[in-house]
């Protein structure tokens, strides 16, 4: 059953009596807050400007008992009511941004795709196309194009016909369309090592070769040789002589052979740094 479908039920609270009676006035019945939470609308309050009180925890104070509603508006009497989306009220909308044209042209563009559904116009123009919650749906903003917003889990609107705006299509709420269901995230590729070629034995000889030849160089031809060596390396990685983390393991014994010398650590990066570079290009 909608919203539009309850009749409106007087209260003694101020706050709520005032909402309720706006909605009396315009002719839509059940957009009372208390009559949403009824519903299964998780509802809370929010001022005119749809920014939440001082002190409020925005829609993760939203309740659909009546009790919490009384309370939430008797501390806070806002006057908007703002609906947590998703697994909370089990509703997903699609929000049509009207400052942006490319929302109202994706709109059109699908008009015959997307379900006949209820749907609300904002204060601001636009729709929401409020549709049953799919199950692990997320917020997004333009994801689907600019001025297209999904609020789903994590997400709240503003219902807007309890502050008298129009509902545009007083119809059952529909299923989430299909073929907006976000791809599922591909699962990331497990590392492989490149294969090596032939036997490794002398590539690792060849390789602790190069760090005694940093660790016994003579004053003088220190940083020379270490770029000599940096280079060695970087041909022995890209010949696919020696893997990934054996040449981490040459490149940590190259730094701290340098250091050992009193290289400084900055002059030793920026040596072997170069040499890879050079090696790239």
């Amino acid at each position: 059953m909608t919203p539009n479908e309850r009749g409106h039920r007087q209260t003694d609270d101020s706050p709520l009596r005032n909402l309720g009676q706006i909605s009396k006035e315009i002719g839509n019945p059940g957009q009372h807050p208390l009559d949403l939470g009824r519903l299964g609308y998780a509802c809370f309050p929010l001022h005119a400007n749809k920014l939440p009180f001082k002190n409020s925890h925005d829609f993760y104070d939203a309740s659909t008992n009546e009790g919490d509603l009384r309370e939430l508006w008797a501390k806070w009497p806002g006057e908007l009511v703002g609906v947590a989306t998703g697994t909370r009220s089990q509703i997903a909308v699609i929000d049509i941004d009207k400052r942006h044209y490319e929302a109202w042209e994706w709109f059109w563009a699908n008009i015959e795709r997307l379900p006949r559904t209820r749907t609300h116009v904002t204060r601001s123009g636009g729709l929401h196309l409020i549709y049953s919650h799919y199950d692990g749906l997320r917020c997004s903003t333009s994801r689907i194009a600019k001025g297209v917003d999904i609020k789903a889990d994590g997400g709240r609107i503003i219902w807007w016909p309890a502050a008298g705006w129009l509902v545009l299509h007083n119809v059952p709420i529909a299923p989430w369309p299909e073929w907006l269901v976000p791809e599922p995230p591909q699962p990331r590729s497990t590392y492989r090592p490149p294969e090596l070629k032939g036997d490794i034995t002398y590539a690792l000889k060849r390789a602790k070769g190069l760090v005694h030849t940093v660790e016994t160089a003579p004053e003088g031809e220190r940083n020379r040789l270490l770029y000599w060596a940096g280079c060695v390396l970087s041909e022995m990685i890209a010949d696919g002589d020696i893997d990934d983390p054996a040449a981490r393991e040459v490149y940590d014994a190259l730094v701290q052979a340098a250091l050992n010398l009193g290289l400084d650590r900055r002059e030793i990066t920026t040596t072997l740094r170069s040499a890879a570079r050079r090696r790239a290009a």
